[in-house]
C-alpha cells in the first residue's frame, strides 16, 4: 500500500505543477492529454512514443501520464477503462519484449481522474515491428529514440549509448527465496531471505549500492492489482555456507560487503535480508516478491520477481512463504 500511495503521490505534485504552469523537469515522466484515437496509426504512434522513451531511459523507469497537458495546463481527466484494450495492443507492436508495465493507479484530482503508468526499461534496446498503412509507413523493424519531447529512429550513436552499459551487466540467478512471520504480537515484522547467484564476466566487477537496492512484496492471489509494500533492507553479504549438519559463515573470495554496498569481483552466491512490520495473517495464499538490484558500472537496475506459496516449515511448524521447489522443506 505504501508504494502505491508514494506514486499517487508524485503523479499529485507532477499535476499540481501543471496547473500552476510550472515546467515539468523531470526527463523521466511524460503528459498526455488523452488515450490515443481508436486508429491503427494514432495507437502505433503512442506506443512509438513510449518505445523512443523507454530506450532512451538508461534503465530507468518511466512514468506516463494519462489526462493532463503541461503545454495548456491543464488536467482533464483520462478513463482507465481504455487500459486493457490498449495494453494488449501496444504489446503486439513489439519485435519480442515490450517495456513492462510494472504498475497503473487511478489517481483522482479535483473532481477528475487520471491513469499513471510505471514502465520498467531495463531490458533496452524495443524492437518496433513495421505499419504500413494509407497514413503511415514505419521500417519494418526500428529503434526508435527519444530526442527532447519527439520520437526518431535510433542512430548508431544512441546504440552504443543503449548497448554499452549492457556489456557490464551481470546475470543473476535466483536460488532461494523466502518470507515468515516474526516479531511480537504487538510489533510484528516480516522477514524476507533472498539468495541469488550473481554471475560476472572475467575481469569484472559489478557494486550493488544498498541504497539503490531496493524490495517490496504484495498478495499475488489479486495479481491484476498488486498492493505493492516496500521493505527495508538490511544487508546484502556474502552467502551462508550450507552442510548436512552445520550452517557456518565462510570468508567469500568473490564477494567483499560494508554497510553501505556489496561488490562480486568474479561470480560468487549472496544473501539479501529484508523485513517490514506487517502482519501475514491475511495475504492469503500466494505472495509476490519483486527485488530491484542497483547496478552501479551498469547504471542500470535488474529486477526479479517470484511468486511464493504458502507451506509448513518443517522444524518449526509456523507457516511461510517459498518458492514451489522448496514447499514443505527447509535450508539447513
Amino acid at each position: 500500500m505504501a508504494a502505491r500511495l508514494q506514486l499517487q503521490a508524485r503523479v499529485i505534485r507532477i499535476l499540481d505543477r501543471v496547473v500552476r504552469d510550472a515546467p515539468i523537469e523531470d526527463s523521466y515522466v511524460e503528459l498526455k492529454r488523452q488515450w490515443p484515437d481508436a486508429t491503427e496509426e494514432k495507437r502505433y504512434d503512442f506506443t512509438r512514443q513510449i518505445a523512443a522513451h523507454a530506450n532512451a531511459a538508461g534503465g530507468t523507469d518511466i512514468l506516463w501520464i494519462i489526462g493532463a497537458h503541461d503545454k495548456s495546463a491543464s488536467v482533464e481527466g483520462a478513463k482507465n477503462d481504455e487500459l486493457a484494450v490498449w495494453l494488449d495492443i501496444f504489446k503486439s507492436h513489439f519485435e519480442g519484449l515490450a517495456p513492462d508495465l510494472l504498475e497503473s493507479v487511478v489517481v483522482e484530482y479535483g473532481n477528475v481522474s487520471v491513469v499513471a503508468l510505471r514502465f520498467d526499461t531495463s531490458m533496452a534496446p524495443y524492437v518496433l515491428k513495421g505499419l504500413k498503412s494509407k497514413e503511415m509507413q514505419r521500417p519494418a523493424r526500428e529503434v526508435a529514440w527519444r530526442e527532447g519531447t519527439s520520437a526518431r529512429t535510433a542512430r548508431r550513436e544512441d546504440l552504443i549509448r543503449m548497448l554499452a552499459p549492457i556489456e557490464t551487466m551481470p546475470i543473476i540467478e535466483l536460488i532461494y527465496c523466502a518470507l515468515d512471520q516474526g516479531g511480537y504480537h504487538n510489533d510484528p515484522q516480516i522477514g524476507l531471505l533472498f539468495e541469488m547467484y550473481v554471475y560476472t564476466k572475467a575481469g569484472q566487477r559489478v557494486t550493488f549500492p544498498l541504497h539503490k537496492c531496493a524490495v517490496a512484496i504484495g498478495s499475488a492471489d489479486s495479481v491484476a492489482d498488486i498492493l505493492w509494500v516496500p521493505m527495508r533492507i538490511t544487508r546484502i553479504v556474502a552467502s551462508l555456507h550450507r552442510d548436512v549438519s552445520v550452517s557456518s559463515r565462510i570468508d567469500s573470495k568473490t564477494v567483499i560487503e560494508s554497510a553501505s554496498e556489496t561488490i562480486v569481483v568474479g561470480s560468487g552466491m549472496v544473501t539479501l535480508g529484508a523485513h517490514v512490520g506487517a502482519n501475514l495473517g491475511k495475504w492469503g495464499e500466494n505472495i509476490e516478491v519483486e527485488v530491484s538490484m542497483w547496478a552501479l558500472e551498469a547504471e542500470r537496475s535488474i529486477r526479479l520477481r517470484e511468486t511464493l506459496i504458502r507451506s509448513t516449515n518443517p522444524r518449526t511448524k509456523a507457516h511461510e512463504w517459498v518458492m514451489k521447489q522448496h514447499a514443505g522443506s527447509s535450508p539447513e
